[in-house]
């Protein structure tokens, strides 16, 4: 496992390295296409400073998402395909997409990462804040309307992923952050 994970972690700083040296520009990078496109980013809990995995590294359908300090791990890079105003966002380890649990529009239903099949509950929209920078949002989901945060207002490392309903709480605020 350690050296699998040595491995992945290797794998991306080296994916990492080669876009910045030859690659577009972060803006550019981080558009459209998906993991087949651009190398991924990071979604960092704003309250927390925490970023979004899935459990255990695991790239099982229908595992939870949590949070975890940074570990140059492929398994919290996400990579952002875009249709319209809607955002998705496939995991760079699992190619699963980020979603909410049996697409259910209950508030404190979990944030799963699950095959792609193009269900609302894989759909996000960035909501911006006034007198917040503009590189500070929040994620609201299209089937449900609400919006991804962390449960409890946690700032401990595994709490889990979860969505409420949108109140602009630092819990529920994030920022896309390109893996330096």
């Amino acid at each position: 496992m350690r050296t699998t994970r040595t491995r992945r972690a290797a794998a991306a700083i080296m994916a990492g390295a080669l876009v910045l040296a030859i690659g577009p520009a972060p803006a550019q990078a981080l558009s459209d296409g998906g993991c087949n496109v651009n190398p991924g980013l990071l979604l960092r809990n704003y309250k927390s400073n925490l970023y979004l995995q899935p459990y255990n590294d695991s790239n099982d359908h229908g595992i939870w998402l949590e949070q975890w300090p940074r570990s140059y791990n492929i398994h919290q890079l996400w990579c952002r395909v875009t249709d319209g105003e809607w955002l998705g966002y496939e995991n760079a380890g699992s190619r699963k997409n980020l979603g909410i649990n049996y697409a259910s529009s209950s508030a404190g239903a979990w944030a799963i990462q699950a095959w792609p099949t193009g269900a609302l509950n894989q759909d996000w929209i960035r909501v911006q804040h006034s007198g917040l920078d503009p590189s500070i949002f929040s994620l609201r989901n299209r089937n449900s309307g609400m919006c991804l945060g962390i449960d409890g207002a946690s700032t401990n490392p595994g709490a889990h992923a979860m969505q409420f309903p949108c109140d602009g709480k630092l819990n529920q605020l994030w920022q896309e952050r390109v893996p330096s």
